[in-house]
């Protein structure tokens, strides 16, 4: 029973925050320059966040073509700042 007890991990403070709300993240990616690419379930988005500027600006979107996504899941990191999406509607 003792391996089954979770370890506490205290937090420190964050390096950043943004004042935007999501309803429930499936992945982050942070990227070179400190930007994050966010993806969330609920909500059906994926966006790119910048916190210096304060800014979320969604990308792509839903639907079955090119640059779209039916329901965003994990994000995938590969060569430098390329990030490949797990999109289970679509295969």
């Amino acid at each position: 029973l003792q391996a089954q007890t979770p370890r506490a991990i205290t937090l420190g403070r964050p390096d950043a925050e943004l004042t935007q709300t999501f309803s429930a993240v499936t992945s982050v990616r942070e990227l070179t320059d400190g930007r994050v690419i966010v993806s969330d379930s609920r909500d059906r988005t994926v966006q790119l966040v910048d916190f210096r500027r304060q800014t979320a600006t969604k990308i792509g979107r839903e639907g079955a073509g090119p640059g779209e996504y039916g329901f965003p899941g994990r994000l995938f990191p590969a060569r430098g700042d390329t990030t490949w999406l797990l999109d289970g509607a679509n295969s």
